[in-house]
């Protein structure tokens, strides 16, 4: 763990919240499906809008649909997968039968042909009957998801194997692992302090880094993934008031959608029912729209800043967040300055400097780039290069820099 965040003042790190936790050596169907379906077979697992899935049926669907996926890749080799479709309840049932069938998925609800090519899958599941120019075996979407073959087991593969590509920034594909991305939902909800059992909205495309997370957040804890098919302001409150979500995950532009473009009534809808809303910024956000969001929820609404590479990262509290700040390192991460044109580490503290570059080392970080090229650019030792400027001040608290 860095010195810095051993040396953190106390009065910001909230009390009880480890700063870091063990992961147990799971790929992710086995911990946020086969789990709960032993423990808590009715618990519902999935709320979509028109259809709802308990731990138990969600674990018979998946393996269903796993086999299906199984039979058309091959026995050994990458067996890299591509989902395209527009429906967020479906994307999330097509990820969760492609992790358990042991693939390399990526997803998408509009891949276009650069992205297709740069992957190479294998097969790629698609609502459209005919995808021209695309060298992969094509499956319907719907073929799988209703399917009855095989019976998703998957041979080979281990935890640490990469399960999850997240198109970044730069339109290449960072991969994750199953250990990785388990590490991440456990630093998350455990900062955060989330209950077993919550309720969480996914409301972004669950193939984002952002809003995968949304979802593996909530079966993590054996709680449910609400689904809100739709971005604006008010078919999030209306989901949250019908299905009584506890916590609200949003991009900085939906939040500002929920605060400046939603009647006062749908407005205290998500006040008198959410208990968290967190917001996914990756430039600096706004004084004036944080004390919005403040006053909207009558408590704080947390950021939390990171990448299609990293995860979550940096995040502010639910019990305090100074406005202009993004907040701490987030538990599993440590962060250290570097100068932003050699990349190399500044020996001298944070608050001394007046900007550095982000490097950060994380137990949910990427394995690394599908191009090892890329990954030895941007990963050294372990550390990874974010390209982000921000300043630290003396109370460890960070911000962002344009």
């Amino acid at each position: 763990m860095s010195k810095k965040v051993a040396t953190l003042p106390t009065w910001f790190w909230p009390e009880g919240v480890p700063r870091a936790v063990g992961v147990p050596p799971l790929f992710l169907d086995e911990a946020l499906v086969g789990k709960w379906a032993e423990e808590r077979p009715d618990q519902l697992a999935i709320i979509a809008p028109s259809e709802a899935f308990t731990y138990s049926i969600l674990q018979s669907r998946i393996t269903r649909s796993a086999g299906v996926i199984s039979k058309h890749l091959a026995a050994d080799g990458e067996r890299r997968l591509l989902i395209e479709v527009s429906s967020r309840t479906k994307a999330l049932l097509l990820l969760l039968s492609a992790l358990k069938a042991r693939c390399v998925v990526h997803c998408s609800s509009s891949a276009d042909e650069r992205s297709i090519t740069r992957f190479n899958p294998e097969v790629l599941v698609t609502e459209r009957l005919i995808r021209p120019g695309v060298g992969a075996a094509i499956l319907v979407a719907d073929d799988v998801l209703h399917g009855s073959e095989g019976n998703g087991a998957a041979e080979g593969g281990e935890p640490r194997s990469p399960a999850l590509a997240l198109l970044t920034e730069r339109h290449s594909f960072a991969l994750h692992s199953h250990l990785g991305l388990l590490s991440g939902a456990i630093a998350l909800t455990s900062f955060m302090e989330m209950p077993d059992g919550v309720r969480i909205l996914l409301s972004a495309d669950p193939g984002s880094w952002w809003g995968f997370y949304s979802a593996i957040s909530a079966l993590y804890l054996g709680g449910s993934v609400v689904i809100c098919e739709e971005d604006d302001g008010s078919a999030i409150a209306q989901t949250v008031r019908g299905h009584h979500v506890d916590a609200v995950f949003l991009t900085a532009e939906q939040a500002m959608n929920v605060t400046h473009r939603t009647a006062r009534s749908e407005r205290m809808i998500v006040r008198e029912t959410c208990k968290w809303l967190l917001m996914s910024v990756d430039t600096p956000f706004p004084v004036k729209q944080r004390k919005a969001l403040n006053n909207l929820m009558g408590r704080l609404a947390p950021t939390v800043y990171g990448t299609a590479e990293t995860g979550p990262i940096i995040a502010s509290h639910p019990s305090w967040c100074v406005d202009e700040s993004v907040g701490i390192p987030l538990t599993n991460a440590e962060l250290r300055p570097v100068d932003p044109v050699s990349r190399e580490p500044i020996e001298v503290p944070w608050e001394l400097l007046e900007y550095a570059a982000i490097d950060v080392k994380a137990s949910h970080m990427m394995t690394g780039y599908d191009d090892p090229k890329e990954t030895a650019e941007r990963v050294r030792r372990r550390w990874f290069f974010t390209g982000r400027l921000a300043m630290m001040d003396g109370n460890g608290l960070y911000y962002l820099l344009p």
